[in-house]
């Protein structure tokens, strides 16, 4: 089958599945994300509600609802903030980066330190700013 390659990272042509994408993104299958589930693990919580997100945003970049992403709707899934019927999710990553600077911001002067975010590191870490388009503006 010929066509356009989705890139390097996945290797696919054409289009890509959530199956496919969370495989390779997340390195685990969605039986492991099952069986995960039931632990009583912060961290853990905090990747599956990530992933949750990301698997919400991925059927909502599908418009044409096939259960994959042609590279047209993968650019609407990566660059939520370029296509309008994904303007809710950039909604949802401002809320969560004003939450991370509220949260990390400890002595209140509208500025991060690198000592604050260190101190805050794992809400950094299982934040879904942290792998979200306005990291780079955080």
């Amino acid at each position: 089958m010929g066509g356009i390659k989705m890139g390097p990272l996945y290797g696919m042509e054409n289009s890509v599945t959530w199956k496919e994408y969370l495989q390779k993104e997340h390195d685990t299958r969605l039986v492991k994300l099952e069986t995960d589930r039931a632990k009583d693990d912060v961290d853990l919580a905090q990747t599956l509600q990530l992933v949750e997100e990301n698997e919400m945003k991925f059927r909502a970049a599908d418009v044409d609802k096939t259960g994959s992403l042609d590279l047209a709707e993968f650019a609407a899934f990566t660059h939520p903030y370029d296509y309008e019927h994904m303007h809710e999710f950039e909604a949802l990553a401002m809320e969560e980066a004003v939450h991370l600077i509220h949260e990390t911001d400890s002595n209140r002067d509208g500025q991060l330190s690198m000592d604050e975010i260190l101190d805050k590191y794992t809400l950094w870490v299982g934040s879904a700013a942290q792998t979200d388009t306005l990291h780079e503006e955080l």
